[in-house]
């Protein structure tokens, strides 16, 4: 059993995502990040940076209970404890980059966005320096999928789950930032018709 510590946040959504799609046995225990439930000394002892989401696998290597933060490092460590969803063959060094750009560099640019857009007095300049960065990454995902069915290989991987997670929160509360990329409709589509990603996506009380 894996209990996954989390909102209904771009990172939480993409760590419930992979475990419905390995049918992996999980127990939702959602974290009201915005009541401070972060910061409560029980979270802090699974997570002492107070982010979410983080795992603790009962079942983790050598059968000892393993404790995980960095949806991105939890992806990868899911993938490898089921061995599904990671790129093989020539697609490995492609793989690893893209991953990286979605975790590393879309996710926090949409972050900030965010920050900025629910101030009380956003910024404008900044705002539009980071939508421009965001809508250069955008851009390249647009192009990298009209040759490609998937964002890091041929067949779905976490690059796929991460990249849906980041969007499907863009949707959500900067829609405009998602208007005229046809591939990224196209592949958003066919990740949103998954019955895994749908699963993924309910958080209940969320």
């Amino acid at each position: 059993m894996i209990d996954l510590y989390a909102a209904a946040t771009s990172n939480g959504i993409r760590v419930k995502i992979m475990l419905e799609e390995c049918n992996l046995a999980y127990r939702l225990n959602f974290v009201d990040i915005f009541a401070g439930a972060h910061r409560e000394p029980g979270f802090l002892a699974i997570n002492p940076q107070g982010l979410t989401p983080a795992i603790v696998d009962r079942d983790g290597p050598d059968g000892e209970a393993l404790a995980m933060a960095q949806s991105g490092a939890i992806l990868w460590y899911l993938a490898e404890k089921t061995g599904r969803f990671l790129a093989d063959g020539g697609d490995e060094p492609l793989f690893g980059e893209r991953y990286v750009n979605i975790v590393s560099d879309m996710g926090p640019t949409l972050s900030t966005i965010f920050a900025i857009v629910r101030s009380e007095d956003p910024h404008a300049p900044t705002q539009e320096m980071f939508e421009a960065r965001f809508g250069d990454f955008l851009r390249f995902w647009d192009e990298a999928l009209a040759t490609r069915a998937n964002c890091g290989s041929d067949d779905v991987t976490i690059a796929d789950f991460a990249m849906f997670g980041t969007l499907v929160r863009c949707r959500q509360v900067t829609p405009y930032l998602m208007e005229g990329y046809a591939n990224l409709d196209r592949w958003y589509a066919a990740m949103e018709a998954r019955r895994g990603v749908q699963r993924g996506l309910d958080f209940g009380q969320a």
